[in-house]
């Protein structure tokens, strides 16, 4: 297990460090309410996560790690990308209130296991807004290095979760992978249209 947690590691490494580096550069235009939607997302993940019964460090390792790289992620975008408007938008709104629902649910039904659920779900809707503008403009704004290794790292965090039996770093992984290669087909869908 010790070649996966490495491997990680530098998929992690190589996606915030290539990611930021696109962003720097202004060859990409992430979305930030998507970022900051997974932000979140992601760091609630990681606190219910280790209030669960299921708190198996090792085995939730992308849980945790995904919450670092998407927060380091989610700087870049906001230091180096190309903001518009400061205000939330209504689904913006909607979110945080999701995020406070979750968190009001959590401390008061003692429920962590289903308050990490709940997050998976509202992880879901960050997809939302690069969906959004990746259809109207019938332009890919984003990173293939990126969202590649955001992939990759889905599936190696799988390998631990599946042989310990971890429910909840399980569906958090195979989240990963069926939101990130279902945004992935989009993205090669819209680049193809282009050099057509």
């Amino acid at each position: 297990m010790n070649g996966i947690y490495f491997a990680m590691v530098v998929v992690m490494a190589v996606q915030v460090g290539y990611y930021s580096r696109q962003i720097y550069r202004q060859e990409i235009e992430p979305t930030l309410a998507t970022w900051l939607v997974f932000s979140l997302g992601t760091i609630l993940s990681t606190i219910s996560y280790l209030l669960s019964q299921e708190k198996e460090i090792v085995s939730g390792v992308l849980i945790m790690a995904d919450a670092l790289t998407v927060f380091l992620i989610t700087t870049s975008v906001y230091v180096f990308g190309k903001r518009k408007g400061g205000r939330l938008v209504l689904w913006e709104k909607w979110y945080l209130v999701g995020i406070a629902v979750i968190v009001v649910y959590g401390v008061f039904s003692g429920d962590a296991f289903g308050s990490n659920l709940f997050t998976q779900i509202l992880i879901c809707t960050g997809y939302i807004p690069v969906v959004k503008k990746m259809v109207s403009t019938k332009t890919n704004h984003e990173s293939f290095v990126g969202w590649v290794c955001a992939f990759m790292n889905g599936a190696l965090g799988m390998v631990p979760a599946i042989v310990s039996g971890n429910t909840l770093a399980i569906i958090y992984g195979a989240r990963t992978v069926v939101l990130v290669g279902s945004f992935l087909a989009l993205m090669t869908y819209y680049e193809r249209r282009k050099t057509q």
